[in-house]
């Protein structure tokens, strides 16, 4: 079983490597149908499958986070960090303002045990999302998990602060 999901793995490599590079154009319903392609497989705990269907999204759409976002996941599944790294780090250079990427780069330093480098992430991803309390809340998690309780009550007061809006 692990002999063929090498093989699965190199010759689906080698298929994404033989397609065009990108489109002329992005191809929303596309990468729309090929994300939702890939969240099915990766709940269904197809991780290769979902995979596939989400580089394949990638390639239709590249500049679009929620595609990565879902490609992060399943790297984090299958603890491939650096591929994970190499694609927020690709999107970071996108879409430096904006705190997705730099949500999805704590999450994935953090599992990879990098806890200083995920913490600066974090921090990034708060000074893009100040007003956005789903952000703030779970940097403020991070912050709990590593033991700051005075940040982590900082950012469970600016989250509540902002529902009390």
């Amino acid at each position: 079983m692990r002999m063929f999901k090498k093989y699965y793995s190199l010759l689906t490599c080698l298929l994404l490597i033989s397609l065009p590079i990108a489109p002329l154009h992005a191809d929303e319903t596309k990468a729309d149908q090929l994300l939702q392609e890939g969240k099915q497989s990766l709940v269904w705990g197809q991780t290769t499958k979902a995979e596939i269907k989400l580089l394949l999204a990638k390639r239709e759409a590249p500049a679009r986070s929620d595609i990565v976002a879902q490609l992060v996941e399943v790297y984090l599944i299958q603890k491939e960090y650096n591929k994970g790294l190499q694609l927020v780090d690709e999107l970071i250079k996108t879409n430096a303002n904006e705190p997705e990427p730099h949500l999805l780069k704590g999450r994935l330093l953090q599992h990879q045990g990098n806890m200083q480098a995920a913490q600066a992430s974090y921090i990034n991803a708060a000074g893009y999302a100040a007003d956005d309390p789903k952000v703030l809340a779970e940097v403020g998690g991070f912050f709990l998990l590593i033991g700051d309780a005075v940040q982590a009550e900082t950012y469970s007061q600016r989250v509540k602060a902002l529902q009390n809006k």
